[in-house]
């Protein structure tokens, strides 16, 4: 089982009438509204309308509807209809009439909602309110009128749109998918683009990076963690995450690595530079900590360092003889060992991830009016440690690896960053493909249980059908190792049946088949013996 319900509502992409949902609703209400509009009768408030539409979609013959699909519908009258007529009604001095109280104590019959002063502020005199206000509910009904008909003729038309956008069973929903995914990408040129406000960050997309998806590869040309901010507005406060992600090496905040030659007392001396470290943003990390990464680092050859805190420096002391003839090293000279550990030091990493290669602060664009927000975009790996890194939102931080997703944060991740990711693809290149396409695709991948991608060792994992996989790739193996190991197919796929030229079993119109009950044969007669 792949999927329990096609694209999450069994919806046909095929009858779709607006971008991704099945009714345009603005289009649909134009209909009505055309259709019944020389209906004999007045327009309703703004309160009723929203009764009657929650009313009629709670009705029986509105269960095939999806519960979304009824709030959306509920939603479109209650901002496009009824609030827009309150506005209207209160612009020409009328009582809105969005809540049952307003409505029960209004009627175009009282003189609820006669005007005393006109524009300019001078009192109307009693004669003229009548008729004013009578000028002023024709003006509305005019030009923002909703009659019962209307409504109900529109609700109507919405509900048989949704009912008949249902998918039919047996459509071929995978051929239709591979189809809509596959001609688009014979649009895509770019094979990189440019984040909007990087110019220094580029990303792979086009065909490459659709390979990279479908395939589910385990290394990817540009892996990019996009991580949220806590603090969105300060500059400083990014800087300092930024130095939390970001790689710094020893020779970026040491003033001096030089070896120190007195015979027995040999050292490395390094000294730091405090103010390079506040101009970093690394305003917490102590000579301790340098310390504690340099005898973090596995490929220095270290007996000891000594902490001049006072001063700013430390002692590193390189290994002795016997230290090195224990550990199976061939020992040199002191001076050579001294020489060789200062060359080595200042390409020590003393703070960030190490699978991070960069992090660069995107300014993200808002609306006019708006502060402008900004964005960590991390390149390399490193997913887990960039989400627990202080300062950076960890629920709203996101890769574009697939894998590294789905060894972090699971299989339901990685199935959403599939569908993610190609939709990003397609929109970068001015592309659209209906989601329930791209969610098939990520529910094939991952409904195993694991990401498999859509090749030679994914294919086979999914699929135990010999002839389905000798008609993909590597047909003579398939085969070979099928005759070899007398294995059985039981010739239920598409591919299989193809191929003996048989009808695709489950599949369109041979989804119907015709069950006769078994006859009633007559009771078989006694035979006469005769000798």
């Amino acid at each position: 089982m792949v999927q329990f319900c096609y694209g999450d509502d069994g919806l046909d992409p095929t009858y779709l009438e607006g971008a991704i949902v099945p009714v345009d609703f603005k289009r649909t209400w134009l209909h009505a509204k055309a259709l019944y509009l020389l209906a004999d009768e007045l327009g309703i408030l703004p309160v009723e309308i929203v009764e009657r539409a929650k009313a009629r979609v709670t009705e029986a013959d509105f269960d095939l509807v999806t519960d979304q699909l009824k709030d959306a519908l509920v939603a479109f009258v209650e901002t496009e209809l009824a609030a827009r007529l309150a506005t209207c009604r209160h612009e020409y001095g009328l009582p809105p009439c969005t809540t049952q109280d307003e409505a029960d104590a209004y009627d175009d019959a009282n003189e609820v909602g006669e005007r005393t002063k006109d524009e300019a502020g001078k009192p109307i005199p009693e004669h003229k309110r009548a008729a004013d206000k009578a000028s002023r509910v024709k003006i509305v009904r005019n030009k923002m009128e909703v009659k019962p008909a209307q409504l109900n003729g529109f609700l109507e038309l919405c509900r048989v749109k949704f009912i008949g956008a249902r998918i039919e069973p047996g459509t071929a929903v995978g051929a239709v998918g591979a189809q809509s995914i596959g001609e688009p990408g014979t649009q895509m040129t770019l094979k990189t683009f440019h984040f909007a406000g990087v110019a220094s960050m580029n990303i792979t997309l086009g065909v490459p990076r659709i390979r990279e998806i479908i395939n589910a590869s385990k290394v990817i040309a540009t892996p990019i963690v996009t991580a949220v901010l806590e603090n969105t507005s300060s500059e400083a406060a990014a800087r300092i995450v930024k130095a939390r992600i970001e790689k710094t090496y020893l020779r970026d905040v040491a003033e001096i690595v030089a070896p120190v030659y007195a015979g027995e007392n040999s050292y490395v001396s390094v000294h730091i530079n405090q103010r390079v470290l506040a101009s970093l943003g690394l305003h917490d990390l102590t000579v301790d900590d340098v310390k504690e990464a340099i005898k973090a680092s596995s490929k220095l050859k270290i007996d000891n360092i000594t902490v001049l805190p006072n001063q700013n420096r430390l002692r590193v002391f390189s290994m002795t003889d016997e230290a090195e003839l224990k550990k199976g090293n061939k020992p040199h000279d002191d001076f050579t060992r001294l020489l060789d550990l200062a060359r080595r030091l200042p390409d020590t990493v003393i703070r960030g991830i190490k699978e991070c290669s960069r992090a660069v602060i995107k300014r993200v664009e808002v609306k006019k009016g708006e502060k402008e927000q900004l964005q960590m975009l991390v390149e390399g790996n490193g997913f887990r440690d960039v989400m627990t890194t202080d300062g950076v939102v960890g629920t709203a931080t996101v890769s574009n690896h697939i894998m590294e997703v789905e060894k972090v944060l699971g299989i339901e991740a990685a199935r959403a960053t599939v569908i993610g990711q190609i939709g990003f693809t397609m929109s970068s290149h001015g592309l659209t493909v209906d989601p329930r396409h791209q969610m098939l695709l990520g529910d094939l991948m991952s409904f195993k249980g694991e990401v498999l991608g859509i090749n030679r060792f994914g294919v086979a994992k999914l699929k135990d059908s010999v002839l389905m996989l000798a008609s993909f790739e590597k047909t003579t193996d398939h085969l070979f190792e099928g005759a070899f190991y007398a294995k059985r197919d039981s010739v239920h796929g598409i591919s299989e049946r193809i191929i003996l030229g048989q009808s695709a079993s489950h599949l369109g119109t041979s989804m119907a088949s015709l069950v006769l009950r078994k006859p009633k044969l007559p009771a078989p007669r006694s035979f006469l013996l005769t000798f």
